[in-house]
């Protein structure tokens, strides 16, 4: 979930905008729903799966391969190549619908 927060004022003539991120979930099904701010690492590369958070659920061999592919995608050069028909956005769409479909 994004929460957003401005600050700034009128008077300065500027507002900045950004964001907070929190994870929520219900621990397994049919628990109340709770919220964490997310870890260092998952605000670098995250990875989420149906697996409980906090109970293995990152742990899962596809979740583990994801974030090797997204930290590789991530590192990326997307500039387009030659002779092809991708520009810098669709080639990095396209390698990230690559991992959502492994």
């Amino acid at each position: 979930m994004f929460i957003p927060h401005a600050s700034g004022s009128e008077s300065e003539g500027s507002w900045r905008l950004s964001y907070e991120v929190v994870k929520l979930s219900n621990n397994g099904g049919g628990n109340p729903i709770v919220s964490r701010t997310l870890t260092g690492e998952e605000r670098k590369v995250g990875v989420m799966s149906n697996g409980i958070d906090g109970k293995g659920g990152d742990e899962w061999p596809k979740v583990q391969d994801a974030t090797r592919s997204l930290r590789e995608v991530l590192k990326g050069d997307f500039d387009q190549a030659e002779g092809s028909r991708l520009g810098p956005d669709e080639g990095l769409a396209e390698e990230l619908f690559e991992i959502l479909s492994q």
